[in-house]
């Protein structure tokens, strides 16, 4: 048996069943999606009562919902219930045919839009520490970037050999930035 089968997979497989397969697929989201929004619930401390009345329904409503058997659940129960959590929700429409390229473009344009807004609201609070604290966080993100980059970066430069002239030929791995940068740099005796 193939080892880099999906749960999902196995179970269609076993059952000789395709249609098992996306079965399956739907409940592991399904209580991935409800595990995250328990998790919300849980880290805002608030009962399922708390959700219920902003939501307007019964706790049993919302016990149904976070047990997963939840027959009738709508794009707005999920969105109410993350609201009641007293945070918001937004979700990506991801086109498979699109570039990665240009997936990564929107959202690099997503960080800076964020950022600008953090720094927007820094400055309307005028607080120096604040202000500051926000340009140190901008800095932290850059680097992490950038670091994410240069990873990327290395993990695509194919490594080359050159050799360093001794009085026995000694060969070091390096990459061509590296090469680049010691073919500037005069050699030393």
């Amino acid at each position: 048996m193939n080892r880099n089968l999906t749960v999902a997979e196995v179970a269609g497989r076993l059952a000789g069943d395709p249609s098992v397969t996306a079965r399956v697929e739907q409940r592991i989201a399904a209580s991935e999606m409800v595990a995250t929004l328990i998790g919300l619930r849980v880290k805002r401390k608030k009962t399922q009562t708390e959700i219920a009345r902003h939501m307007g329904c019964t706790p049993g409503r919302i016990s149904k919902l976070e047990g997963g058997s939840d027959e009738n659940l709508k794009w707005t129960d999920i969105v109410g219930y993350v609201e009641a959590t007293g945070m918001t929700m937004s979700f990506l429409v991801d086109d498979p045919e699109l570039p990665q390229a240009d997936k990564i473009k929107h959202y690099v344009f997503q960080i800076d839009k964020l950022l600008k807004d953090l720094a927007k609201w820094a400055l309307e609070v005028g607080e120096t520490a604040i202000v500051e604290g926000v340009k140190t966080f901008n800095g932290d993100v850059l680097l992490n970037v950038s670091l994410r980059c240069d990873d990327n970066y290395n993990r695509l430069t194919p490594r080359i050999q050159i050799g360093v002239h001794r009085k026995s030929a000694d060969l070091t791995e390096v990459s061509p930035t590296q090469a680049r940068a010691a073919k500037e740099e005069p050699a030393t005796v």
